[in-house]
């Protein structure tokens, strides 16, 4: 397993392992397939793929004949990594949600499935962040004991909680 992601770096990057060049299409088919598992998933986190994944939305471009369907492969690979709490700060890490924005817009020729895929695990990265907005607004969060915090100590827990990406979602 850690070497199909060490493989997928490579495809990334164009370079040859083992003397053969991997698409990135040929090694997100068995990954995705691998990450359908939630045993196999912690494993596929901690060999470095959730960062693997978001650089590969982020520079994807739609050349070769097997370009959506690579994009489709990476985001639902993502998908499934994303159903743990510290999965989902590892993605944030990542910077994928920036990724996610720009394949919703579908600027490059992404297709209406992308956008739902990137749309789908956005919303599911933003709950937290959705549920801390709704307590610090003035009318709805009025209850909330978090509305009478402070905002550095609001930040603080936010950095904590969140994986401190909140505000960079919005800065790009």
């Amino acid at each position: 397993v850690a070497t199909a992601v060490k493989i997928l770096g490579y495809a990334l990057d164009g370079k040859s392992w083992a003397g053969i060049f991997f698409a990135p299409y040929s090694v997100l088919y068995p990954l995705r397939n691998l990450s359908s598992q939630e045993e196999n998933c912690n494993y596929l986190v901690e060999c470095g793929l959730v960062e693997l994944l978001a650089r590969f939305m982020a520079e994807w471009k739609r050349v070769g004949h097997h370009a959506e369907r690579t994009l489709v492969l990476a985001l639902e690979t993502a998908v499934a990594l994303s159903g743990r709490f510290e999965w989902q700060q590892r993605l944030r890490a990542s910077g994928v949600l920036q990724s996610l924005k720009t394949v919703c817009g579908r600027g490059r020729g992404e297709s209406e499935e992308c956008a739902e895929l990137a749309s789908g695990l956005l919303d599911t990265l933003l709950e937290s962040h959705t549920a801390v907005f709704m307590g610090q607004h003035a009318r709805v969060g009025a209850g909330s004991r978090l509305h009478s915090l402070d905002e550095y100590v609001t930040g603080i827990i936010l950095d904590y909680s969140l994986g401190g990406r909140l505000c960079t979602f919005g800065a790009h």
